[in-house]
């Protein structure tokens, strides 16, 4: 019955169990596991690439309770984890597919872990656990982690498309990664996206800085958790002063332009929508990004914003 075949799959008299676990663990934190294919672990499959460090960590895995917690923690403070990016020439002749695992692998983000962090960064993420599923696609747009976002099965949201998001019809031990115009189009001009560029600069710590030198420091640590180099600090010195000074619009004084979307006078809306489209209710006014906002945005969109390094 299904009780007997759990206590078989779930048994330390069967090692491959624990095996295709680890392996999932390590493709999750290094990018490519042990073996590639985490779907097929059979006799098919590629080699792995460290046999004794995959036999150790599933032997060790069961000795200590099937604990998934414990089985992140030894990954995460081994020597491997804990590699730099950069790259080295000589290991590089060697390995070039770097499958021993030389350097660290540069990853993007999935989409959930992206979200996620432009919240953080934002200040405006929700820590909450449990509870329903939410719509993120629309305003006002939930602080909620991704992974509470409701998925239709029918009628995947196109941003999740776009950032290669597993089909939910199928079982996917890796998603494919491509990289596509749509994607660098939503850190452009998704409004969630301006919304956490606002927010940051929002922050109370952020208005009590005194210097340019020292706002750019503070978007630095805080998007990209190092402190920016020297070119870098100058860049940004430049880029919020290039515009002239009437343009610099304070507190005191909101913008009277805004951004909106009206229809043609004189026209209405006929016919019945279809489920992708909008009305015009749902347009917002959105006044156009202060400098320092304009910069902050510019730091989201960039490689670093997206990419594990």
């Amino acid at each position: 019955g299904r009780l007997q075949l759990a206590y078989a799959i779930a048994n330390p008299a069967n090692p491959v169990t624990a095996r295709v676990l680890v392996n999932r663990v390590w493709l999750h934190h290094f990018g490519e596991g042990f073996v590639p294919t985490p779907d097929d672990f059979g006799t098919m499959s590629e080699s792995p690439s460290h046999p004794e460090l995959l036999d150790y960590l599933a032997a060790r895995f069961m000795e200590e309770g099937w604990s998934i917690k414990k089985l992140h923690r030894w990954i995460m403070l081994s020597s491997v984890y804990q590699e730099s990016s950069e790259n080295n020439p000589r290991f590089a002749i060697i390995d070039p597919a770097n499958r021993l695992l030389w350097r660290a692998h540069v990853r993007r983000l999935e989409f959930e872990a992206l979200r996620d962090s432009l919240l953080a960064v934002g200040g405006s993420i929700d820590l909450a656990l449990y509870g329903r599923p939410l719509d993120l696609s629309k305003e006002p747009y939930s602080t909620r982690r991704t992974i509470y976002g409701r998925i239709d099965r029918s009628d995947i949201a196109d941003v999740l498309v776009n950032f290669d998001f597993a089909t939910p019809d199928l079982p996917t031990g890796r998603r494919h990664e491509t990289t596509v115009p749509q994607q660098a189009l939503f850190l452009m001009n998704s409004p969630l996206v301006v919304e956490q560029a606002k927010k940051l600069v929002a922050l109370g710590q952020f208005a009590k800085l005194e210097t340019d030198d020292q706002r750019v420091s503070f978007l630095y640590e805080r998007i990209f958790q190092r402190l920016p180099h020297p070119e870098e600090l100058q860049l940004g010195s430049e880029f919020v002063n290039e515009k002239p000074a009437e343009e610099k619009i304070s507190e005191e004084k909101p913008l009277a332009k805004t951004i909106a979307f009206e229809p043609p006078k004189g026209k209405k809306n006929q016919g019945k929508k279809g489920k992708n489209q909008q009305s015009s209710a749902n347009f917002r006014q959105r006044k156009p990004l202060k400098i320092w906002e304009e910069y902050a945005h510019a730091l989201l969109q960039s490689n670093e914003a997206s990419f594990v390094n």
